[in-house]
């Protein structure tokens, strides 16, 4: 999955995808899923 880059003035959509990849990370853990966060970069 992607990770997050805080865009200058998007701070609420920044806020909103930190959750969302929390959410996600928690998920995964709990059900035994692989995962792998990689920069917006790659």
């Amino acid at each position: 999955m992607e990770d997050i880059q805080q865009q200058h003035g998007a701070v609420m959509t920044f806020k909103i995808l930190a959750m969302l990849l929390g959410v996600i990370e928690v998920t995964c853990a709990e059900n035994n899923i692989e995962y792998e966060v990689v920069s917006p970069n790659v």
